[in-house]
C-alpha cells in the first residue's frame, strides 16, 4: 500500500485521483475535496488523501509496451539467458499485463480493437457500417414511415385506412446513422419496400452498388419483418414453462400501434402480404410469394376476418375490412402469376365481410374485386386449355367455357367505362382520391389482360416472342423450332409446333382475325390504364425539390404480368403488319403507329417499376430488346 501523505506537512503532492479524503471515505459521506475538507475540520481529524486503487488515467498500451521492451533490453544486458524451456507464452503475459495494470483486463480507450473486442450490433446497426458511398432510404420514426407509406404505396395497395392526419412532405433521413429500428411487423415491412426506393441524395443510384446495397438492406428489413411477425406469435411460456403453454394465456404487445385505426394484432398479417408482393416484384420468388399470401390467409381466418358482421361499427372496422380483401386479392394473385389455383373459393359472394369504403362509397373495391375473379377464371381456362392441347384432347367443354367467359368479361368490361386520364399525379392530400383512380386503373387492366389471355390463343397460337419465360407466356425455348414472325392468323399447324390447331375448336366463339381484333383493342387499353396510374407525389423539402416526378417510382406492382400480356399482343401484331403491309399504306403506317404507342407506354411503365423493383427489370429488358429488334 502506497504510503500516506500528511496535508499538513507542506509537502506539494500531485492531485488525488478521487476528490475524498481516507476518512470521508471510511464514512461514506460527501468530501468538498479541500486539502483540509470541512468534515475533518469540524471533529479535528487529520485530512489525509491517497490514490484510489480502483483505476486511475488510463495508461496507452503503446508507452506500457515501450517500456516493457526497454526493461526488458536492460536486463538482458545484465542477466544471462534464460533456458528455452523456461519461455514464457506471449499470449500469457499479454494477460497477466493486463490484470497487472489499471482496468483489469478491461480493454483501454488508447488499444486499437480487433474486430473480436466490439459490442455485437443489431443488424441494422451492420448495414450502417458498411460503405457509405450510397444512401440508402431511412426514416427517423414510424411517424415519418406511416407517411412515407402514404405517399409510396397506399394507392397502389391500400392495406391500411385512411390517414388520421393531413399528410406531410417525405422526409427520407439524409444521416447515415439514423438511429430509428422499427419494431412493428407492418412498419418493417413497408420500410423494405421503401428502401428499394432511390434516395434523393443518391446520385449513383443506378450503380450496381447502390442496387446492390439498396437490395441487401431491404432484404434484411424483410427478414425482421418476418421475425417481428414470429415474435408476436411467442409465448412466455413455451420456453420458460412448456407445461404450462397450452392453459396459458396470450402475451400482450408490448409497442404503440402503427396507425391508430389499426388493431395490434393485425399487424402482422398485413406486414406479410406487403412481402408476398415484395417477394415477386423485387425477389422474384413466386414460391415465397405464394407461401406469405398462404400465412396471411391462415391470420386473417384464425382472426375470423372472413366473417365480420356487417351491423358492427367501431373504430377498427375499415382496417379489419380492408385486411379482408387485401387477402383475397393477394392470395389470388400469388395463384395467377403462378398458374395454379387459388388456397380459397374465388368467390366474393362465400365471405360475409363488408366491402372496404373510398370516400363513402365501396362499388370501386367491387369492381376491382370482380376484376380479381374475373382474370382467375381465364387463368384457370388457359391452363385447363394447354394441358389439353399438350394431350391433343380439346373437349367441347372448352367452347362452352370460353362462350361464357367471354360473356361476362363483356358485360364487366361494358360497366367499367370510366374516363382515366394520363400520368395522373393527384395531391397525396388526398389519398383516397388517389386510391380511386388507381383501383379504376388496376380494374382495367386486369379485365382487358383476362380478355387477351381468352383470346390469345385463337389469335397467336401460342408462339413464343420472349426469349424468356413471363407469366404464363411460351419462351422461345419451350416452344423450340417455332417460327415467331409466322404466326399471324391463319398461320399452318407446323409453325406453331402444337398438336390441332386451337382455331379449329374454337370457331364457336370468333375466328382468328376476330380474337386478334379483340387483344389489339385490349391490349391498348392496358397501356392506357397503365399510363393513368396516379405517380407518387412526394412534396419534398427544398432539399430534395429538383428530382422530377419522373424519377419517383410507383410500387406494388402485383400486376406486372398483365403489362407481357398486353405488349405480346403489340410485339404480335407488329410482326404481322410488318411482313403484309405497305410501307406508302397511310392506314398501315398510323395502325403501326399506334402500335408502337402502346409499347411506348407499356415500356415507360415498367420502366418507372424498374427504379426501384429489380425483377420487374427482367420484364423490361425482355420488353425493350423485342421492340428494338422489330424496329
Amino acid at each position: 500500500m502506497e504510503a500516506i501523505a500528511d496535508v499538513h506537512s507542506g509537502a506539494r503532492f500531485d492531485p488525488p485521483v478521487k476528490l475524498a479524503c481516507l476518512p470521508c471515505r471510511a464514512s461514506r459521506i460527501r468530501c468538498d475535496g479541500k486539502p483540509v475538507c470541512r468534515n475533518c475540520s469540524n471533529r479535528d481529524r487529520q485530512c489525509v488523501y491517497t490514490k484510489s486503487r480502483r483505476g486511475g488515467p488510463r495508461i496507452s498500451r503503446r508507452l506500457i509496451v515501450g517500456a516493457a521492451t526497454t526493461e526488458k533490453a536492460s536486463s538482458k544486458e545484465k542477466q544471462p539467458a534464460a533456458p528455452p524451456s523456461n519461455a514464457v507464452n506471449p499470449s500469457i503475459a499479454d494477460a497477466v499485463e493486463a490484470m497487472i495494470f489499471p482496468g483489469a483486463g478491461l480493454a483501454t480507450i488508447n488499444k486499437k480493437k480487433t474486430d473480436d473486442e466490439f459490442p455485437k450490433q443489431s443488424p441494422l446497426d451492420r448495414t450502417r457500417s458498411q460503405s457509405s458511398s450510397y444512401t440508402v432510404r431511412k426514416y427517423r420514426s414510424d411517424a415519418d414511415i406511416l407517411n412515407a407509406y402514404f405517399i409510396f404505396v397506399h394507392a397502389y395497395f391500400p392495406v391500411l385506412p385512411p390517414s388520421s392526419v393531413p399528410i406531410g412532405p417525405d422526409m427520407p433521413s439524409s444521416d447515415l446513422d439514423c438511429e430509428h429500428q422499427p419494431a412493428s411487423p407492418v412498419s418493417l415491412a413497408i420500410s423494405a419496400v421503401l428502401a428499394l426506393i432511390p434516395h434523393p441524395l443518391d446520385i449513383k443510384s443506378t450503380d450496381d452498388g447502390s442496387c446492390r446495397q439498396r437490395r441487401e438492406h431491404a432484404q434484411l428489413l424483410a427478414q425482421l419483418a418476418m421475425d417481428s411477425f414470429e415474435i408476436d406469435s411467442e409465448l412466455l411460456e413455451s420456453t420458460l414453462e412448456p407445461s404450462e403453454a397450452l392453459s396459458g394465456s396470450r402475451s400482450r404487445y408490448q409497442r404503440k400501434p402503427f396507425h391508430p385505426s389499426v388493431p395490434l394484432e393485425l399487424e402482422g398479417l398485413l406486414a406479410l402480404l406487403i412481402l408476398s408482393v415484395y417477394e415477386y416484384a423485387q425477389r422474384g420468388n413466386l414460391v415465397k410469394m405464394r407461401n406469405r399470401a398462404s400465412q396471411a390467409l391462415d391470420a386473417a381466418i384464425r382472426m375470423s376476418l372472413h366473417e365480420l358482421n356487417p351491423l358492427v361499427e367501431d373504430q377498427y372496422s375499415e382496417a379489419n375490412r380492408r385486411a379482408w380483401w387485401m387477402t383475397f386479392m393477394t392470395v389470388l394473385q400469388s395463384a395467377i402469376v403462378s398458374n395454379t389455383k387459388p388456397l380459397i373459393d374465388a368467390s366474393p359472394e362465400s365471405f360475409c365481410t363488408p366491402l372496404p369504403i373510398c370516400d363513402g362509397d365501396s362499388s370501386v373495391w367491387a369492381a376491382l374485386l370482380d376484376s380479381q375473379v374475373m382474370i382467375m377464371r381465364c387463368t384457370l381456362y388457359t391452363v385447363a386449355l394447354k394441358e389439353s392441347l399438350d394431350r391433343d384432347n380439346v373437349s367441347t367443354g372448352h367452347h362452352s367455357s370460353i362462350l361464357g367467359l367471354d360473356t361476362d368479361l363483356d358485360r364487366r368490361l361494358v360497366a367499367s367505362t370510366w374516363s382515366l386520364g394520363g400520368n395522373t399525379a393527384v395531391p397525396m392530400s388526398q389519398t383516397e382520391a388517389a386510391v380511386i383512380i388507381s383501383l379504376k386503373a388496376q380494374t382495367k387492366i386486369k379485365l382487358h389482360s383476362a380478355k387477351i389471355k381468352l383470346h390469345r390463343y385463337t389469335a397467336f397460337r401460342d408462339a413464343p416472342i420472349f426469349d424468356k419465360r413471363h407469366c404464363d407466356l411460351s419462351s422461345a425455348a419451350d416452344r423450340e423450332g417455332a417460327h415467331v414472325a409466322g404466326c399471324p392468323p391463319g398461320t399452318s399447324q407446323s409453325s406453331t409446333g402444337r398438336g390441332p390447331s386451337l382455331a379449329s375448336h374454337v370457331s364457336h366463339t370468333s375466328d382468328a382475325l376476330e380474337s386478334a381484333k379483340l387483344c389489339l383493342h385490349s391490349a391498348l387499353a392496358i397501356s392506357k390504364a397503365f399510363d393513368a396510374l396516379p405517380l407518387p407525389v412526394p412534396n419534398t423539402t427544398d432539399e430534395f425539390s429538383w428530382i422530377p416526378d419522373s424519377m419517383v417510382p410507383r410500387t406494388m406492382p402485383s400486376f406486372a404480368c398483365c403489362a407481357m400480356q398486353g405488349s405480346y399482343v403489340l410485339l404480335m401484331l407488329c410482326l404481322k403488319n410488318r411482313s403484309v403491309s405497305s410501307p406508302k399504306n397511310s392506314k398501315a403506317r398510323g395502325s403501326m403507329d399506334a402500335l408502337h404507342m402502346g409499347l411506348r407506354r407499356i415500356l415507360e411503365a415498367l420502366d418507372n417499376y424498374s427504379l426501384a423493383f429489380e425483377a420487374i427489370q427482367g420484364m423490361r429488358n425482355e420488353v425493350r430488346d423485342s421492340i428494338e429488334a422489330i424496329k
